[in-house]
C-alpha cells in the first residue's frame, strides 16, 4: 500500500512495524520496545524533522519560527502545543537560524539537489506493507526514492558528515542506520518496488554545516538485512506467545572485559 497524501503524524500513528522499532528491539529487547516509555519531544529530533520538512517538503510551509529564544515558559509549551496539533514544527529563533543554514548549505551540493528535483523523485512518500515471513505489517517513509534507478535516499542531521575513518561511518554504527537502510530496502521490496542502491545525505548542525553523499556498501546492508529478521523474528515469537520478556539470564556476571 503507497500512501502519497499521508501526513508525518497520521504515518507515526500507524500500528504498522517501522525502523524505529526494529532499532528499539535490537538495541534493547521487545520488553523496552512493548513496556518502554514512548520517545519525548527534544531540540535534536525537531531540528533534524525541520531540516527534512525544509528539503523534502518546502511547499507545506511546515517550519514556523517562535517569538521565544528558548524552549522554556508556558508560553512557549502552549505554542508548541500547537504548532504540533497543526502538524508544524515550532522552533526556537536560534534553532530556527541553524535550520535554514543547514537548509541553504545542503542545496548548495550539486548532487544532491540534481536528486531532489528529479522530476520522478517520491519524497515522504509513506509505504505499508506485510513481511513476507512474519506476515508482520512493516512500513516506512523513505526521504526520497526514485523508482526509474530504484535508489533510496535518507537525509540525516549529524554531528560529522565526514567520509574518514571516525567520521559518519562511526554516527552509524552508533545509531544502528545500517539497519534502517536494509530495513526501508527490505518494507519496499515486499511491496514489489525495486531497490538498487541506498544512500545517506549527512548534513552537519554547526558551521560550515558541511555535506556529504554516502552510498552504503553491500556488506554493511546486509548486516543490517541480518539484524532485521532477526528483530523481526523475536516480534513475532513475543506476539504469539503474548509474552514479552527481556530473555536475560536469571543471574548474570561482571566482569573487567566488559569495561573495555
Amino acid at each position: 500500500m503507497i500512501k502519497r497524501k499521508m501526513t508525518n503524524q497520521a504515518y507515526h500513528a500507524h500500528h504498522a512495524l517501522g525502523s524505529t522499532d526494529i532499532k528499539t528491539v535490537l538495541k534493547t529487547t521487545v520488553a523496552h520496545w512493548k513496556h518502554g516509555p514512548e520517545r519525548k519531544d527534544s531540540a535534536v529530533f525537531d531540528l533534524g524533522s525541520a531540516v527534512h520538512a525544509g528539503l523534502l517538503e518546502p511547499e507545506k510551509d511546515l517550519i514556523v519560527e517562535s517569538e521565544y529564544k528558548t524552549r522554556m515558559g508556558k508560553g512557549w509549551q502552549a505554542a508548541y502545543s500547537q504548532a504540533k496539533s497543526d502538524d508544524k514544527i515550532l522552533l526556537p529563533q536560534g534553532d530556527y537560524a541553524v535550520c535554514q543554514e543547514m537548509i541553504g548549505s545542503a542545496l548548495k551540493d550539486a548532487e544532491f539537489r540534481t536528486l531532489l528535483t528529479d522530476p520522478t523523485a517520491w519524497k515522504e512518500v509513506s509505504i505499508i506493507t506485510k513481511d513476507p515471513e512474519t506476515d508482520l505489517d512493516i512500513k516506512c517513509r523513505p526521504d526520497l526514492y526514485l523508482p526509474e534507478s530504484g535508489m533510496l535516499l535518507d537525509v540525516k542531521t549529524t554531528t560529522t558528515a565526514s567520509p574518514e575513518e571516525g567520521g559518519f561511518i562511526r554516527e552509524c554504527f552508533k545509531f544502528n542506520y545500517f539497519a534502517q537502510a536494509a530495513f526501508y530496502s527490505h518494507v519496499l521490496r515486499s511491496e514489489g518496488l525495486p531497490v538498487k542502491g541506498f544512500y545517506f545525505f549527512a548534513i552537519e548542525k554547526e558551521q560550515p554545516y558541511a555535506c556529504q553523499l554516502f552510498r552504503v556498501g553491500d556488506d554493511l546492508l546486509e548486516l543490517g538485512a541480518k539484524q532485521i529478521n532477526t528483530a523481526l523474528a523475536d516480534i513475532k515469537r513475543a506476539k504469539e506467545v503474548n509474552r514479552y520478556d527481556t530473555n536475560w539470564p536469571k543471574i548474570a556476571t561482571l566482569t573487567m572485559q566488559q569495561q573495555f
